[in-house]
């Protein structure tokens, strides 16, 4: 044991004595085998003293000093910390101090220590994230070393307590704190274990606050090549500025991380997690999939082609253009953004033309791919491009360097130095730059279409570029209301200039599905068609009526417009999957197929093609087809959390359920998304595991925004797990938001069997056979008739329940997609049912 003592002078010192006195009642409320045990307090001749646990060892602040731990340790010790603070968040207590010096290495883990500057909040009040489960019956304490408002630690002197540079932007800024500053800074030891070296540094106080503030720390990957995406991902997640955007609780953490470990107990030469046998061994382009549906299922042979993953051949030149990096504002940075993107639409035709691939900016951003070597195990890259800005006053700074992705080497670089109001010379000079370092001959077509623009006046081409950075990050709270002011001012400024019309029209369909707001959608259309009516031969325009068009179920209408956005943009990924998606939704099953075909054939080396072909084939119950589609893809993207999500849906459709959690788990610890949990709760949920399902289901709910088919199924997930009140709640809100789906797509059909579903699970059979008679007669979809079939046994109707079995079976059905549903299991018994599954 050891004695941890107040001394007499120190308990004259009110700071010091509420510090101690702090600590014992945090610790006291707290067993946790990573949190330093108190054993007893007590007080003996005027000293105040605590009973702690020994430990052996020393504090993870001097092992650092002496390099790196090995990733392995580290991602365990990050384990341990992150469970540890679970269990104080759920007591109430949030740490406030996570810093190297607090975290004790000994022989047996890790022990976090010291809980002085932590504050209490009584756990049965639940304010805040990270406190649900939390026992009842503490009391919250309250001490002048408290800003009570805001959680933060203050002197007497009114200044900061606690390290800075492991301090939480809300710390800094005095906003409230809760759990997630505590996951901020672990996610700073993290990385610091990890790479070797702090998050944030500087030589000055005020400097690493702005630093902290305003700026992103170094890529993990530049500073430890062999850091895994998944695990970059994971801290990239927890160093959020805004906590929002960060992990919510620090038990979510703690499994994202040892997922890693489970799927690598050490990490391969590359950098990434060895992929467990027999599921997730890299695959080539071949025919390593070998699919038979029937009565045995799909059976699959596997083998490894690792060597092809991770070295392209060199006769493949595949560019990415990564995200620019700006100082200053949001508003540089989104500058910044859209002068690359610009340069990226700009070069992908000349790209394509001459065999050089090029993967779209926003699976770039969406992907969060921010360095060369990133780039390269998740794309193939060969060749990387990217820029920077820096503002000095009313002066740019451009930089942009190409870079041999395989080497890592320099191949050539440009920097220029342009007035901010001088966006024309801006984009001429550096699209110039990389076709001449691209080895690209331009005819005088081409050389004129890469100077267009649209219009003459800087101000207009500026706000344009930046709303159209905001727009390639639109999950970020703001930007979409950004995007729309920017795009609204460049038509101020310019109302004969085109773009900015569609990337309003664009924009405004964002906020309406995020919102549902229906109003919206009229004036999305609005813009869209002036943008048209300006220029009839932009094919943004085209794209943003598109978009419309399909999103409201006028689907010849759609592949009108999709299409005339390929006759002028023949290289367009939007319109491509616009147009097929239109074709497959209008009925034209072959067509469509023909569409993915020709988008493929045109960019084989992309690997997003591969996906919507297998996307497609999966949906026309086409099973064996879209494994080979899917497994196309993956050698192209190795470490693609989409991918991953994609085959998890398939490997669920057809019972291959252990596979389909394992896939999902995996796109999870590389990028959490909510079609992964998505699919994984509705494995657990075929399972009949509905309790983890609920768990899963509510984790895809905490990154938004809802949509019916999740709130459905999380409904559905709290109805057999016996909690049938908040299962009716849920039922009743996934109503109203299939309603508002209907209200703008009318011939979304999954949104309407949906709603059928949904009115019959809370016993309105009379709008449930509403909903069913507005459906079409001739539906081919597999998938909705097994869900039709579901929603007539709802209502107690037998027969039209194996009418609709027997169809989705004559479309290609898997028989564990009849057989597993809990809602027909009154079913087993009918010999036609029993046929059906044979």
């Amino acid at each position: 044991m050891a004695v941890k003592v107040l001394p007499p002078e120190a308990a004259e010192q009110p700071e010091r004595r509420q510090r101690f006195e702090r600590e014992a009642r945090a610790v006291a409320r707290l067993n946790h085998p990573h949190i330093c045990a108190l054993y007893d307090v007590g007080q003996q001749d005027g000293v105040e003293f605590l009973v702690m646990e020994y430990l052996e060892g020393e504090t993870l602040s001097a092992r650092l000093a002496c390099g790196p731990l090995p990733l392995e340790q580290a991602l365990k010790h990050a384990t341990a910390l992150a469970q540890a603070l679970a269990r104080a968040h759920r007591e109430g207590i949030t740490h406030r101090d996570i810093k190297p010096s607090n975290v004790m290495l000994t022989d047996g883990g890790v022990k976090l220590l010291d809980f002085g500057l932590a504050k209490l909040r009584d756990p049965a009040s639940g304010s805040g994230p990270g406190t649900s489960g939390m026992a009842p019956g503490a009391t919250i304490l309250h001490s002048p070393l408290d800003d009570q408002s805001t959680g933060v630690a203050i002197s007497p002197e009114g200044t900061l307590v606690g390290t800075i540079a492991y301090m939480s932007p809300e710390q800094l800024e005095g906003r409230a704190v809760d759990a997630r500053t505590d996951i901020y800074a672990l996610g700073l030891i993290v990385y610091e274990m990890i790479t070797g070296q702090r998050a944030f540094a500087s030589g000055s106080q005020a400097g690493l606050i702005a630093a902290i503030l305003k700026e992103d720390p170094p890529p993990m990957t530049t500073l430890q090549p062999k850091t895994p995406a998944a695990v970059e991902r994971i801290i990239i997640t927890a160093l959020a500025k805004d906590p929002a955007k960060r992990w919510q609780d620090a038990g979510d953490l703690a499994r994202e991380l040892s997922w890693v470990i489970t799927d690598s107990d050490t990490t391969t030469g590359n950098g990434r997690p060895p992929i467990p046998n027999p599921v997730w061994r890299p695959w080539t382009a071949a025919a390593v999939i070998v699919a038979a549906i029937g009565t045995t299922g799909v059976v699959w042979r596997i083998r490894d082609a690792d060597s092809a993953v991770r070295n392209p051949p060199s006769s493949v030149r595949n560019l990415v253009v990564l995200p620019c990096r700006a100082n200053g504002d949001a508003a540089t940075q989104a500058y910044c953004d859209g002068l690359t993107d610009t340069l990226s639409a700009k070069l992908t035709p000349l790209a394509v033309a001459r065999g050089l691939q090029l993967t779209s900016t926003v699976e770039v951003r969406g992907r969060g791919v921010h360095d060369a070597a990133q780039a390269r195990r998740e794309f193939g890259a060969t060749l990387i491009l990217e820029g920077s800005i820096l503002r000095a006053g009313d002066q740019l700074r451009i930089n942009y360097v190409l870079v041999d992705a395989t080497t890592l080497e320099q191949i050539d670089a440009y920097s220029t130095t342009a007035a901010a109001g001088d966006p024309f010379g801006i984009q001429d000079r550096v699209t110039s730059w990389a076709t001449g370092v691209l080895a690209m001959r331009l005819n005088s077509g081409e050389r004129q279409t890469l100077s267009a623009s649209g219009t003459r006046v800087p101000g207009a081409l500026d706000l344009y570029l930046e709303g159209r950075g905001y727009v390639l990050d639109f999950q970020k709270a703001g930007n979409i209301d950004a995007a729309i002011d920017r795009f609204t001012r460049a038509i101020e400024l310019d109302s004969r200039f085109a773009l900015p019309h569609a990337g309003l029209g664009g924009a405004l369909w964002l906020k309406y599905e995020a919102s549902h707001d229906t109003a919206i959608v009229t004036q999305a259309r609005a813009a869209c068609t002036q943008a048209l009516a300006l220029d009839p031969a932009a094919a943004p325009a085209h794209v943003c009526l598109g978009t419309i068009a399909l999103g409201t179920g006028a689907f010849a209408d759609a592949a009108r417009e999709f299409q005339a956005a390929l006759d002028r943009e023949a290289t367009s990924d939007e319109a491509y999957l616009g147009l097929a998606r239109a074709q497959a939704r209008g009925g034209a099953a072959q067509t469509a197929e023909a569409t993915y075909q020709r988008a493929i054939a045109l960019r084989p080396e992309y690997w997003a093609t591969h996906v919507w072909l297998g996307t497609f084939y999966r949906e026309q119950g086409r099973y064996a087809e879209a494994a080979r589609a899917y497994e196309a893809a993956l050698p192209l993207t190795p470490d693609n959390a989409r991918v991953y999500y994609v085959l998890g849906g398939l490997y669920f459709t057809v019972g291959r359920y252990d596979d389909a959690i394992a896939a999902c788990r995996k796109s999870v610890a590389l990028q959490p998304s909510v079609p992964a949990y998505g699919n994984w709760g509705a494995t657990l949920a075929r399972l009949r595991r509905f309790t983890e399902a609920v768990d899963v289901y509510e984790r895809a709910r905490s990154l938004g925004p809802e949509d019916y088919r999740l709130v459905g199924n999380l409904a559905r997930a709290y109805y057999w797990s016996n909690r049938r009140t908040e299962a009716r709640a849920m039922y009743e809100h996934a109503a109203r938001l299939a309603l508002q789906t209907l209200g703008v797509n009318p011939q979304d059909l999954d949104a309407r069997i949906s709603l059928a579903d949904f009115y019959a699970k809370l016993g309105d059979r009379t709008r449930a056979l509403e909903q069913l008679q507005r459906l079409p007669g001739d539906i081919t979809d597999p998938h909705l008739l097994v869900f039709g079939a579901v929603v007539h046994m709802d209502i107690a109707d037998r027969a039209s329940a194996l009418g609709s079995l027997e169809r989705a079976a004559g479309r290609g059905m898997a028989a564990n997609e009849l057989r597993d549903w809990i809602e027909l299991d009154p079913l087993k018994e009918e010999p036609r049912f029993a046929a059906l599954i044979r």
